[in-house]
């Protein structure tokens, strides 16, 4: 199986940009944590370690971070 357990995405807003928000700094991202398995087996944790038998919720974070 393969799979995806953390991704983040972020982008940082150059300054000349920011004039109108009065900040030094502007970054955006969006994180996302167990984003994807791609696996053949029909067992729903493929490695075999989550006590439950259940998979590993996925879970979507999107923020900014401002700096003035």
């Amino acid at each position: 199986f393969v799979r995806v357990r953390n991704v983040t995405l972020g982008l940082t807003v150059p300054q000349r940009f920011l004039g109108r928000l009065n900040a030094e700094t502007f970054r955006i991202y969006a994180t996302a944590q167990n984003a994807a398995t791609w696996t053949k087996s029909t067992v729903l944790v493929p490695e075999g370690r989550s006590s439950a038998g259940t998979p590993s919720p996925r879970m979507f974070l999107v923020g900014a971070n401002v700096g003035f």
